[in-house]
């Protein structure tokens, strides 16, 4: 009874991941993907399409939780965070301009953070972070997103908050000299989370 009770749950988790990502398997990279693939000329509720992604399956994408990004501000952690969420116009940007600067560093895993999900921790997150990065919507306070944070030893060192400042439009494509710029802050932001490991 136990076995096909077992065989039963991975069969609803297999069939609800092929609803949803088009795919059964189970590596983050390969569900991150698909998560932020699907909407790629979807209709948004301004009536325009949401910006299309290209993300490689082997991405450096680590899901993670309200509680281990606490670990890592808290227990002298090093690490890359993203917050975001597939529906977030500038994430869309930012995540694919990340992961592909990730590709050519040694960092093993970029944590992701989808800020959209409640959870009871959200408040802690928030004292935490601290006003930086924090918004206020319809008087709600909020992670701002997209969030890139570069942690040494427990320390947010450097940062990224949305894209670039002359990206004004969310539906407009970077040009080069904005993809190298974006491109540069992720990569010295890289390299002090490895220099840090480094020396740890």
């Amino acid at each position: 009874i136990i076995f096909v009770f077992g065989l039963g749950i991975v069969m609803f988790i297999v069939v609800w991941m092929v609803l949803n990502y088009g795919t059964y398997s189970f590596n983050d990279g390969v569900l991150f993907k698909n998560e932020y693939e699907k909407l790629n000329n979807m209709a948004t509720e301004d009536g325009k399409k949401y910006p299309k992604v290209s993300l490689p399956e082997d991405n450096k994408i680590f899901y993670t939780t309200y509680d281990s990004v606490l670990n890592i501000l808290e227990d002298n952690g090093d690490a890359v965070i993203y917050f975001g969420y597939p529906t977030c116009l500038y994430c869309r940007t930012a995540v694919q301009i990340l992961l592909n600067i990730a590709e050519n560093t040694d960092i093993d895993k970029i944590y992701y953070l989808d800020v959209e999900e409640d959870d009871s921790k959200y408040d802690d997150l928030l004292n935490v972070l601290g006003e930086e990065f924090i918004v206020e919507n319809n008087g709600k306070r909020e992670i701002y997103a997209p969030l890139v944070i570069f942690v040494a030893d427990g320390d947010i060192v450097s940062y990224q908050k949305g894209t670039l400042f002359s990206q004004e439009d969310p539906y407009d494509e970077l040009d080069s000299s904005q993809i190298s710029g974006l491109g540069e802050i992720y990569g010295y932001g890289i390299r002090d989370v490895l220099s840090a490991m480094n020396n740890g």
